[in-house]
């Protein structure tokens, strides 16, 4: 590492610890800090998805696992906000309870819900250059969502080559 960046670095990191040191000693001896209450959390909490949304993904799990009818249940997870369960726009990941089944995204934008059915980076890739170009969102947006879908690709790829 060239000493043009470690003495910048070495300055936050002393900065860092002398206002950590600070705050230590200011803060009163008796003061505890609370608890989280864990009783209230569910850790299976997932988002509740509106009715046709949820028909829609049904429909698409039939098709993509294919299957005759869907008896599991689906999951529905917020791939930002792990702990956000209202339903806004917004990426969002979907499973069937099957072992088996692979884990998909879906993007809510304006109202209006977009499944993505491919798993594979490339093929994914594909389908969200089409819905870039079809829903036309902000530039920030779409630069934030290619993150989460990078972060969900490679927690897939990870999840499988174990």
């Amino acid at each position: 590492m060239s000493t043009k960046f470690l003495s910048p670095l070495l300055l936050l990191l002393g900065l860092s610890a002398s206002a950590c040191g600070q705050q230590q000693k200011t803060a009163p001896a008796n003061t505890a800090t609370p608890k989280p209450n864990l009783a209230t959390k569910n850790p299976f909490q997932q988002v509740d998805v509106p009715d046709d949304v949820l028909t829609k993904i049904n429909q698409a799990i039939k098709r993509q696992e294919k299957l005759p009818q869907n008896a599991f249940p689906i999951y529905v997870f917020n791939l930002e906000q792990r702990d956000d369960y209202k339903f806004h726009d917004g990426i969002y990941s979907y499973k069937l309870s099957s072992p088996h089944a692979k884990r998909r995204f879906f993007i809510v934008y304006n109202g209006v819900t977009t499944l993505f059915e491919e798993t594979y980076i490339d093929n994914v890739l594909r389908e969200y250059l089409l819905f870039l170009e079809k829903s036309k969102i902000p530039t920030q947006l779409s630069i934030r969502y290619l993150k989460v879908i990078s972060k969900f690709l490679e927690d897939q790829y990870n999840a499988e080559h174990r």
